[in-house]
């Protein structure tokens, strides 16, 4: 009967941990993906220091959460991140303002979707 309680301890213990893996990977995403989206606003209106500062902040927020992130999402997608942040910074350099703005909004969207992976619903169960 021990082994027993013991078992129903451990399979708690791993449902409140993937319980919270998931909520904080829903939510780790969003800041970044807001600045972003801001970021591509700003360079549409040529203020480039603003959006500069904005996916600055984006990169330094995924910087933090990206260790987190690699250890429980599929590396092909925070590697993809990685690249498309690299590229952003070549199309500021540049000042390409309609390939910095349509960057911002793919890679915002890239971290929602990284996010959503990690939602209760039916997709995601198929």
């Amino acid at each position: 009967m021990k082994r027993f309680w013991v078992g129903v301890g451990l399979l708690g213990a791993m449902l409140i941990l993937g319980i919270w893996t998931g909520q904080r990977m829903i939510r780790s995403p969003m800041p970044c993906a807001q600045d972003l989206e801001r970021a591509a606003a700003q360079a549409m209106a040529e203020d480039w220091t603003a959006a500069g500062a904005l996916s600055d902040r984006a990169r330094e927020t995924w910087e933090q959460n990206r260790k987190f992130s690699a250890s429980v999402a599929n590396h092909r997608v925070t590697d993809e991140i990685d690249a498309l942040f690299r590229e952003l910074e070549i199309y500021r350099a540049r000042e390409e303002t309609a390939a910095y703005s349509a960057e911002c909004m793919y890679l915002a969207e890239r971290l929602r979707d990284l996010g959503n992976s990690f939602r209760l619903n039916l997709w995601n169960l198929l």
